[in-house]
């Protein structure tokens, strides 16, 4: 089971600071080579992803480990509303 936290960059920094509950998880990190998608909202780090974007990359490495079986269209389709959103978010700005 993988607990992902979904908020801003300095409430989950905040989050997982305070919280003794999430002290006592194990920790999972991974690396990637991707840049975020998004257009309007700037990461703090080059290496940052929004939570959409984060949980593909797990699913991706949890496939190629064998840990998951997902068909790659599903993974292609994966950050769809995602993309869709941030067409959105330009085309009002």
């Amino acid at each position: 089971m993988i607990f992902i936290i979904d908020s801003t960059w300095p409430c989950s920094k905040k989050m997982l600071r305070q919280s003794k509950n999430l002290h006592n998880l194990p920790r999972v990190s991974f690396e990637h080579t991707k840049h975020s998608a998004f257009k309007i909202k700037t990461q703090p780090n080059v290496y940052c992803l929004s939570t959409i974007e984060s949980t593909l990359c797990i699913l991706e490495l949890l496939n190629a480990q064998g840990i998951e079986d997902i068909k790659q269209k599903q993974l292609d389709e994966f950050l769809h509303p995602f993309e869709k959103m941030v067409e959105y978010q330009v085309k009002c700005s």
